[in-house]
């Protein structure tokens, strides 16, 4: 597991773009902040780092490189095709709804997110955009791995309803254990 960090933090210094989730990178690139990144490299180093970080069982989300990962490939077929900016946002932003429809099969979660915090902007061809890139990569995910669900909540029993009175603490007690994580997270 040492050698599998070191070769990752050694893979995240020669790309940082690839640290983190790679949301605020696709983001930045999205609104112009960023304006060199190398889609191909970024692809091939985030698709590597994810699965040797996954592979070594270190903690990894679904979320962000899936998102990350979609992303360049919109990036990729906007280099090859020689698009305009405008056009490379847009696939970006189908790439990354993509993404997020296919880690949690979940198209319109893939599509409000790609409009609402990468764009935050509405424009009828953005929406039919990335609703058929969302709806194109939830469709290849089922096809492939089937009909799973990263939540499966059908099997779950009903709790009494004497018992909902108890949850009422348990929130205000895990409110105030949050906000005291969070404190400790800013002093430290």
């Amino acid at each position: 597991m040492l050698i599998i960090g070191l070769l990752l933090g050694y893979i995240t210094k020669k790309e940082p773009f690839i640290k983190g989730s790679g949301i605020p990178q696709i983001k930045g690139k999205i609104i112009g902040y960023i304006d060199d990144m190398s889609y191909f490299r970024i692809f091939f180093l985030k698709f590597l780092g994810t699965i040797l970080s996954i592979g070594s069982g270190l903690s990894l989300g679904r979320e962000g490189p899936s998102i990350q990962i979609g992303a360049s490939i919109g990036g990729i077929v906007s280099k090859i095709s020689k698009c305009i900016r405008m056009e490379e946002k847009y696939l970006v932003t189908c790439g990354e709804s993509a993404g997020l429809a296919s880690a949690f099969n979940a198209p319109l979660a893939g599509a409000i997110f790609a409009i609402e915090e990468l764009h935050k902007s509405f424009s009828p061809l953005l929406l039919i955009s990335v609703m058929l890139s969302s709806l194109s990569s939830a469709f290849v995910t089922y096809l492939i791995l089937g009909p799973k669900v990263v939540f499966d909540i059908r099997n779950l029993s009903l709790m009494p309803l004497d018992k909902y009175f108890y949850l009422i603490f348990l929130g205000i007690i895990l409110g105030f254990l949050g906000k005291v994580f969070n404190e400790g997270l800013l002093r430290f």
